[in-house]
């Protein structure tokens, strides 16, 4: 854990956490739900932590149960912000998990025969 590499590793998560949570402010603007982007990354930020401390895979469950609630707090009702939230998680959980089952299926057709079987042979020690 040297400065540099860890810098560098918290500027991209820091940038790819922002991304998301732009994202999330964008598909509420385009279901007419606008708020300031403050809030718009607040909601997501606090969602992503409960989720996180809710110890599930990708926090399932407790982001999108969060981001209901306290999209309600803000009057904005349970059939509206439905579809916001599914909308993002598709997008930033499972549309993410698939592409990424798709590039280990290529990896792993690419590899070869020989080199397979050697992996296969450590996984089984």
């Amino acid at each position: 854990m040297s400065p540099k590499p860890f810098a560098i590793g918290f500027a991209l998560a820091t940038a790819a956490w922002a991304c998301e949570a732009l994202a999330f402010h964008l598909v509420l603007d385009g279901f007419g739900l606008e708020f300031p982007i403050l809030t718009s990354f607040s909601i997501y930020g606090i969602s992503t932590v409960i989720g996180a401390l809710s110890m599930l895979p990708g926090g399932i469950g407790g982001v999108e149960a969060t981001m209901l609630l306290l999209l309600n707090a803000l009057d904005v009702s349970a059939s509206e912000a439905l579809g916001p939230v599914v909308l993002i998680r598709a997008t930033t959980l499972w549309f993410v998990s698939l592409l990424g089952f798709g590039f280990m299926g290529i990896w792993w057709l690419s590899m070869g025969s020989p080199a397979r079987s050697q992996v296969l042979e450590q996984d089984r020690q």
